[in-house]
């Protein structure tokens, strides 16, 4: 893969031409953020790797030989250093730089400098480095402590070689966030203010990959994936005081915004963008939304939001195509959207071979029947109706399952199926025949183990589909011990052993995917879970 970029040096008498290409099989190379001359690229590699990279450089003068200078330093420095500071960042000075990266998991700048020993010149490109652990699954967990932290099956670019790392929370950050898990989100390219322009009186926009954490004590924490720097004090995560505020998750829609939905409703701001900078602090509440819960879904186009308002029991809905909050219609006789006398036990998207599907499974306080809602919600409008209601009674089997999730559409999805577990055993409802649940058995589970997770992420990537997977993931529970499956999917069901088996210590809460490098053409599910 190349890039190459023309440099005008002198007064037109010398032509500088530049071709960086990436030799490593640890690099990874992005053209699409570099900075030479005015064009951007961005370099991703793991922590302790290995940095590779080879120019070509061409002079008009055939005989002319070149010096090089290789440097790395901190992004954050980038606009401090003076030149002399900069050449305490030496890296190399050969013709092909060969780096055993050693330093901290950050952003850093690569500054390639090469000197015409024929005339004296001299030019010089610039990249930005992003040095990060590696792409993951993170798992979100109470502590025996009743606190919230996360272990990480960390795995290669081509989804093998997969390493584990037990309370990374704690480990990297000095201690476990307060109160136990409620949910845990990927926010790509956030925007918020630099933490260290903060610390000398500045306010210097910056965008990275970020998690967000929320407990039970009411602390939302936004990391940055890079090296767990908690990029977002409360003093600036709101344009005014929120101090009834209850957040439950953060969701990136597929539109220009990045949603908080919280006791207070719903709250926004504009995701990072380089030409349109954000400081990356939360709106007030939007008018006329109700009180959320976890419980989030999104319509095909990722920009329709149908959530459950957990204080009454009521449906929600906000369009951000529109900028508005959704009206509630029913089609239904006998079953409305608001004050409703169940309790929500999952919503679920998925697409079948022609429709998608949206749908919430309610039950019966007193466990004496449970509903599945179906829903209908166009991107284009501003009403999520209720299309149709099935209903289960007492002695069904989806009217005892403990644990739901659904085929979220990673595949052609020709067989959507709601997942749930009723005795331990894990189900298969089709969302779209009238097929009785069908009992799946799944490979490697032990005795004692206590099904407590189930869900199906899945990650499509149009550039390097060779990252793809499609999972669907099955936690278990047995004293302390908590175990992760992941298996393959076939007609829409798990299918064979395990990829992955993970072993942990603390209670699982939540199984969620990151990767430090990501594009506007990566697509992955919003999960109830």
């Amino acid at each position: 893969m190349k890039q190459t970029i023309y440099i005008l040096l002198g007064l037109f008498l010398t032509t500088f031409y530049a071709c960086i290409e990436d030799k490593s099989t640890v690099a990874e190379l992005d053209i699409d953020d570099l900075h030479i001359a005015g064009v951007k690229q961005h370099y991703s590699i793991k922590s302790l790797g290995s940095l590779n990279v080879e120019p070509t450089v061409y002079s008009q003068y055939a005989d002319d030989k070149f010096r090089y200078e290789w440097y790395l330093y901190d992004q954050k420095q980038d606009n401090t250093l003076t030149d002399d500071m900069v050449k305490g960042f030496l890296v190399s000075e050969d013709s092909v730089l060969n780096y055993q990266v050693n330093v901290k998991s950050g952003n850093y700048n690569l500054l390639l400098k090469v000197f015409s020993e024929k005339t004296g010149l001299m030019a010089q490109a610039k990249a930005s480095v992003g040095v990060a652990e590696t792409n993951g699954f993170f798992i979100l967990k109470e502590t025996e402590e009743g606190n919230t932290d996360m272990d990480l099956l960390a795995i290669s670019f081509d989804n093998s070689r997969p390493q584990f790392y037990a309370d990374r929370v704690k480990s990297l950050m000095g201690e476990s966030f307060k109160g136990k898990p409620v949910h845990l989100d990927i926010i790509y390219e956030q925007a918020f203010l630099d933490p260290d322009s903060l610390a000398v009186g500045r306010e210097f926009p910056a965008i990275d990959n970020t998690f967000c954490v929320t407990t039970d004590a009411g602390d939302m924490h936004f990391v940055r994936y890079a090296d767990f720097l908690d990029i977002m004090p409360k003093e600036y995560m709101f344009y005014t005081e929120q101090p009834s505020l209850i957040p439950y998750r953060v969701i990136r829609s597929t539109g220009f915004y990045v949603y908080l939905f919280a006791n207070t409703g719903v709250h926004y701001v504009m995701k990072g963008d380089r030409q349109y900078v954000d400081r990356g602090t939360f709106s007030d509440a939007v008018s006329g939304c109700p009180p959320a819960s976890t419980h989030v879904i999104a319509e095909r186009m990722g920009l329709l939001f149908m959530y459950w308002d957990q204080a009454s029991k009521s449906f929600g809905g906000y369009n951000s195509y529109f900028y508005y909050p959704t009206e509630l219609s029913s089609e239904v006789k006998g079953y409305d959207m608001t004050d409703l006398p169940y309790e929500m036990q999952f919503m679920g998207h998925t697409e079948g071979a022609k429709d998608e599907i949206n749908l919430a499974v309610l039950r019966e306080k007193d466990n004496s029947a449970s509903y599945i809602y179906f829903l209908d919600a166009p991107f284009s409008g501003l009403t999520v109706t209720l299309d149709s209601v099935a209903k289960f009674d007492k002695s069904s089997l989806l009217n005892q399952a403990t644990e739901f999730a659904i085929n979220s559409g990673g595949t052609i999805n020709s067989a959507p199926y709601l997942y749930f577990i009723v005795d331990n055993k894990f189900y298969a409802h089709s969302l779209v025949t009238d097929r009785p649940a069908e009992e799946v058995r799944l490979e490697g589970i032990g005795s004692g183990e206590t099904i407590t997770y189930v869900s199906n992420p899945y990650w499509k990537d149009k550039d390097r589909p060779e990252r793809d997977f499609d999972y669907v993931i099955v936690g278990t529970q047995q004293g302390n011990t908590y175990k992760v499956y992941f298996y393959n999917i076939i007609g829409g069901k798990p299918f064979g052993a395990p990829v992955y088996t993970v072993t942990g210590k603390g209670k699982l809460k939540q199984v969620n995917y990151v990767s430090s490098v990501y594009s506007n053409r990566i697509s992955y599910p919003f999960l109830d879970h």
